[in-house]
């Protein structure tokens, strides 16, 4: 406590130093000494006075007595003032360090707000786990994968109804095997009722070489003639969730792609470019 009190009272004498544009010598030469030369001064003004007075035995020792009170009187003012000037500075740093801590106890404050209550991140971790487990096990309606997969559902069942019942393929090729793809694949054959086809594990470099032939990065290239309206549906359908493009160039006969292709197969081609996304991806929600 008391060192404390005694470091205020070095900080605040510091302070007033600083604020006079001095030091504490210079205060002194200024204050104290300043008034000894004074009082000095007084004393040999009123020894060459008594020193021309007859009846005065000791001039010196009557100048000292003479001037005794009024030196005491200005080092004491001088010493009162001095007291109270540094009583002011000690108020002064009591104010600013007052200040600074409040300062400092927002600061915390605001840091602690952002922190995490343990309790309400377990709690927001056993809700994620739960949402996690339930999405693992069935679609959630108003998640971007229950409306992707129901668009794809609705998509090859349109298929199925413009194909008029004729005996028809999907054939979906790509780099490489997605989740994506394998989705669209699975739900083409059982929905639609085609012959779903894909080029992967071909070693025909032909096949190979049609995969990337005309492919454009991040969309898929519905194939299909023009007067293809099963095509132009299924191009209507699957922009609702994918990237796609309309292509008017028909599957190629110059190699077989399945037993027995024929020029007039009804055919609908899917051609997946690398870096395919669904709208929901790239929009940032729900299509």
């Amino acid at each position: 406590m008391l060192s404390a009190f005694g470091h205020l009272l070095v900080r605040s004498w510091g302070a007033m130093i600083a604020a006079s544009s001095t030091s504490t010598f210079g205060l002194a030469v200024w204050t104290f000494l300043l008034a000894i030369a004074v009082w000095i001064a007084g004393v040999a003004r009123d020894w060459q006075r008594n020193r021309k007075i007859a009846f005065s035995t000791s001039p010196l020792m009557e100048a000292l007595k003479n001037s005794k009170d009024a030196a005491v009187f200005e080092i004491g003012t001088i010493a009162v003032f001095a007291l109270a000037m540094w009583g002011l500075f000690v108020v002064r740093t009591v104010y600013y360090d007052h200040t600074g801590l409040r300062y400092q106890v927002q600061l915390l404050s605001r840091a602690n707000s952002g922190m995490v209550d343990p309790a309400s991140r377990d709690a927001q971790i056993t809700d994620l786990q739960n949402q996690l487990e339930m999405r693992k096990q069935m679609l959630v309606m108003g998640d971007p994968s229950f409306d992707n997969m129901r668009k794809i559902l609705t998509t090859f069942n349109e298929y199925r109804y413009a194909s008029k019942g004729q005996k028809c393929y999907v054939y979906i090729t790509s780099p490489s095997p997605t989740p994506m793809i394998s989705i669209v694949s699975e739900f083409s054959n059982s929905v639609s009722g085609c012959f779903t086809l894909s080029s992967w594990g071909s070693e025909n470099t032909d096949a190979e070489e049609e995969v990337k032939r005309g492919m454009i990065p991040g969309k898929v290239l519905v194939h299909g003639s023009r007067d293809d309206a099963a095509a132009n549906q299924v191009e209507a359908e699957l922009s609702n969730i994918l990237p796609v493009e309309r292509s008017y160039k028909t599957l190629s006969t110059s190699f077989p792609h399945y037993q027995n292709q024929a020029p007039g197969d009804m055919v609908l081609w899917l051609q997946f470019g690398p870096d395919v996304h669904w709208n929901s991806e790239r929009l940032g929600g729900t299509q």
